[in-house]
């Protein structure tokens, strides 16, 4: 049994509030990069264009962060060495590595280790973890776009153990490692119904709405022995998980002074927008010599 009584909703809430003020320097910054991603330039910087101009957008920062992700996301491979030379010990090495394999194709790791890669090089930090799965009966990893996610303040990324845990390395049960986190998100009412079939009943009542399109609120808090999800402020599950720690890894690319770390292409935007104003000036240029 767990030391300590699970949150209530209000106390979740609350602390909801708390860790999303922390943390909105490093969200802003997200929603910059994504919109830099995909070559809003115009909308982040008006001042850098002429009124009512149709800039020509060189987006070199979108291919290299495309490849790069591609680079990065590939699903590691998962190799358990027998503890001794022996028959029985190999046979318990090939067990665990069957075991770890199932577990990777039924969370369809491709595609999360892609989504994982694609977050981590282009906003500097990225989150996985495991979770129950009702429908599976078992463990499930899930990535989670860095916006929505709370770590608790002053968690780092770095975990160490011997033990292997595939893709998710066990954090060393200290003061530093991560005493809880909170996902904040927003999700059509199919999705839930969805992912908590069993639960169909509850979350109508929670929702009140037949539209499977509304958006409603989802939070998740994890702490190193309970489970909890809330949806529009109720508690929907409230589970005891015993595992001692949080199964949720959250890696950035730091720097010093950044919270949420760094992306790789944070600092060519000024560069790209120099570019594009040369470039639009020349094609002006040549479009009044051309036909003046």
């Amino acid at each position: 049994m767990a030391d300590f009584p699970p949150l209530d909703a209000d106390e979740i809430l609350d602390l909801r509030v708390k860790a999303a003020s922390y943390w909105h320097e490093a969200i802003d910054r997200y929603d910059t990069l994504l919109d830099t991603y995909h070559g809003n330039f115009q909308k982040l910087w008006p001042a850098e264009f002429r009124r009512g101009e149709s800039p020509k957008v060189a987006n070199w920062i979108r291919l290299g962060w495309k490849r790069y992700a591609q680079m990065v996301g590939k699903v590691p491979s998962s190799h358990v060495r027998p503890s001794r030379v022996s028959r029985v010990s190999q046979s318990r090495a090939d067990k665990i590595e069957k075991v770890l394999g199932h577990y990777d194709a039924s969370s369809n790791m491709p595609t999360i280790m892609k989504q994982y890669a694609w977050y981590l090089v282009g906003l500097g930090s990225g989150v996985v973890g495991v979770m129950p799965d009702k429908i599976l009966q078992g463990p499930r990893y899930f990535y989670k776009d860095p916006r929505t996610v709370y770590p608790a303040p002053g968690v780092g990324s770095v975990s160490s153990t011997a033990s292997h845990y595939s893709m998710l390395m066990k954090p060393a049960m200290s003061v530093a490692s991560m005493p809880w986190v909170i996902f904040d998100e927003v999700q059509p009412v199919a999705t839930l119904l969805d992912t908590y079939p069993m639960l169909d009943a509850e979350i109508r009542f929670m929702v009140d709405d037949d539209d499977p399109f509304t958006p409603i609120e989802v939070i998740t808090h994890m702490d190193k022995n309970w489970w909890t999800i809330l949806v529009n402020g109720h508690i929907l599950i409230q589970e005891e998980h015993n595992l001692g720690f949080v199964p949720v890894r959250y890696t950035s690319m730091d720097v010093p002074d950044q919270l949420g770390g760094e992306s790789m292409f944070e600092q060519n935007i000024g560069l790209v927008l120099a570019y594009m104003r040369l470039l639009n000036q020349k094609l002006t240029y040549n479009e009044n010599i051309v036909w003046p």
